[in-house]
């Protein structure tokens, strides 16, 4: 066999088996780069997804999973989007007698009448 014959083989010990490593272990590293920036991608529009939907700043959310996302925002809804108090409203029996304005009207068209 000559050195021809191991680098058509494949063989690992030849220079050209060498370089043919090295060129997969670039391809293996240029692929996990694009997975990852996909990943990350993937990531940034879930936070903008749910932050917009939420009506929450997209930095205070967390969470690696879309559904972890919206579970923190669901989470922080209250606090950041507190529900306005309603007063209470007490019976009938417990409300003041009357109008004040009317009573003061009436008191005014009594000194109009009067001539006050």
């Amino acid at each position: 066999m000559d050195d021809n014959d191991n680098a058509t083989t494949g063989d690992e010990t030849t220079p050209a088996g060498d370089r043919i490593a090295q060129l997969e272990a670039k391809i293996a590293e240029y692929e996990a780069e694009e997975a990852r920036r996909a990943a990350e991608q993937q990531y940034a529009e879930w936070v903008r997804q749910v932050s917009e939907q939420n009506d929450i700043p997209a930095e205070i959310l967390r969470g690696d999973t879309l559904e972890e996302l919206q579970a923190h925002a669901a989470a922080l809804a209250p606090i950041i989007h507190p529900r306005p108090k309603v007063p209470a409203v007490h019976g009938v029996d417990r409300q003041p007698e009357g109008n004040p304005f009317i009573k003061n009207n009436n008191i005014l068209r009594d000194l109009r009448y009067l001539n006050y």
